[in-house]
């Protein structure tokens, strides 16, 4: 007997464009922070001289503006404290008290560099991130979401990401630029081995159809190729080059445009995967012929 869809798979509405800011924004923002202090601890006398705005300042700043805009798209801004209601149960309450954590300790802590608030605000902001991912993750019936990888990817970009703002926030000099080039191919490498496993090692029906757009070559284009082959390829070119030239302005040009391309790769995922790939399951009714019995599957 024939499968009779009874509900096809529809397209959520709940989350849009700027859903898609505050995920981009507060991961960029919380990996740029991240990504920052690990620098700072390594370097520090290099990483305070080669800052434009300080990571302390401009990080809290982006995080800001990602729940700006989720609380535009939520459309009552007033009664964004009622989130933390449901720590408990929600992911979402996690990501605004972690956020709010974050954004207030990274803030004190650039008028007060103490440590311990130092040691309050970098697990707020990794906590921040991956409760992003799990956000996205628990969402129910959504077929492109409802997959393990999706926090690891979310936290990965973030981390790339990061490391694009690192670039674009930072004067690269020859003997200051391995530590954050060596750690920002890391990154790139680590968030383009998931996002492949995520398009292509999985074979449910519906996840596919939902991915399909993902994996056109427009899409795989600007992802892969513009976010994150190029910038490997430009970053790795760096290194080269550091090691025969060394005070020319080359390396920060190709920092520039290393930065701005893992964040258009970071904003292409984000959009795929909330824009693109936002389908709800099926619901299909399946006939048991033998036990003159029907079966639900979704």
């Amino acid at each position: 007997m024939v499968n009779l869809e009874i509900l096809p798979s529809l397209k959520q509405g709940i989350w849009g464009r700027l859903a898609v800011v505050n995920l981009t924004l507060g991961g960029a923002g919380a990996g740029f922070y991240l990504i920052s202090v690990l620098l700072a601890i390594l370097d520090q006398k290099r990483f305070d001289h080669a800052q434009f705005v300080s990571f302390q300042l401009l990080a809290p700043a982006i995080v800001c503006c990602g729940f700006l805009a989720l609380s535009l798209e939520a459309g009552r801004p007033v009664r964004a404290p009622y989130l933390l209601r449901n720590l408990s149960g929600s992911w979402m309450s996690i990501e605004s008290l972690a956020g709010g954590i974050f954004i207030v300790t990274a803030l004190l802590h650039w008028f007060l560099p103490y440590v311990v608030i130092k040691a309050v605000a970098v697990p707020a902001a990794l906590i921040f991130m991956v409760s992003q991912g799990f956000m996205v993750y628990r969402s129910p019936a959504v077929a492109a979401w409802n997959i393990w990888l999706i926090p690891v990817m979310f936290t990965t970009s973030g981390f790339m990401t990061g490391c694009g703002l690192i670039f674009l926030n930072t004067q690269i000099f020859a003997r200051a630029a391995d530590l954050p080039v060596m750690i920002s191919l890391i990154c790139i490498l680590l968030n383009l081995a998931v996002w492949l496993v995520y398009l292509y090692g999985y074979r449910n029906a519906d996840f596919r159809k939902a991915t399909q757009a993902m994996r056109q070559f427009g899409s795989l284009a600007v992802t892969v190729g513009a976010g994150h082959l190029l910038p490997l390829v430009l970053l790795l070119f760096i290194t080269i080059y550091m090691e025969f030239e060394n005070g020319s302005q080359l390396p920060r040009i190709l920092g520039l445009v290393s930065g701005l391309a893992v964040i258009l790769g970071g904003v292409s995922q984000k959009t795929g995967i909330i824009l693109k790939s936002g389908y709800f399951r099926s619901i299909v009714l399946n006939p048991v012929k033998e036990k003159g019995q029907v079966t639900f599957s979704s």
